[in-house]
């Protein structure tokens, strides 16, 4: 029987890109990280977070777009509410 792999998946760098948030726009997008969340993951949107720690003050969004056809800052919108 094959075990089951369990490691991470592996993200290219390639299309990556990371935003820096302050502290409250980063709870603002954990609340609303479920509702949205499979809707983006469908579309092959992939996003990770991150506390900056050159500057402990804001938090780091990492967002790839998938084959989604959205852009970054479109996503990063959306996780934060805004209207797109």
């Amino acid at each position: 029987m094959k075990s089951e792999d369990r490691r991470p998946e592996e993200r290219p760098i390639e299309g990556w890109v990371e935003f820096r948030v302050t502290d409250q726009q980063n709870q603002a997008i954990r609340r609303r990280f479920h509702a949205v969340d499979r809707q983006l993951r469908r579309r092959g949107v992939r996003y990770t977070f991150g506390k900056n720690m050159d500057d402990p003050e804001w938090s780091l969004v990492q967002i790839h777009p998938g084959a989604s056809g959205l852009d970054p800052r479109a996503v990063l919108d959306r996780l934060l509410g805004r209207a797109t």
